[in-house]
């Protein structure tokens, strides 16, 4: 499978088990790192690092912070993110949804 056949797998599997299972978790945070260990362990080892600037980077990553304030008073953060391969820099700052920090995040339109 590819990444995003693995991501929209996750997804639909782990909405059916809250669906089934809906107090496994206390909380929201609580959700956000079981979905986040579920999308962790589908992975194969392969395609969850990368080098940047010769330092390994795990492209799973949890509270990712945005790269602008998306409308709210204070710069935001992404639940969850997975970053684009290969590792480039976010050059200038955009403000595209899709564009978060220091690495661009895979889009799952």
């Amino acid at each position: 499978m590819n990444k995003l056949e693995i991501i929209h797998k996750t997804i639909t599997d782990f909405c059916i088990d809250f669906v089934n299972n809906p107090y496994l978790c206390y909380t929201e945070h609580g959700q956000h790192a079981l979905f986040y260990t579920n999308l962790y362990t589908a992975f194969p080892e392969t395609e969850l690092y990368d080098m940047w600037q010769q330092q390994k980077v795990c492209l799973l990553q949890k509270e990712y912070p945005t790269a602008g304030k998306l409308g709210k008073p204070q710069r935001q953060h992404w639940d969850v993110s997975i970053l684009s391969q290969p590792l480039s820099a976010n050059v200038g700052g955009a403000q595209n949804q899709h564009n978060s920090g220091e690495f661009r995040i895979i889009s799952c339109n």
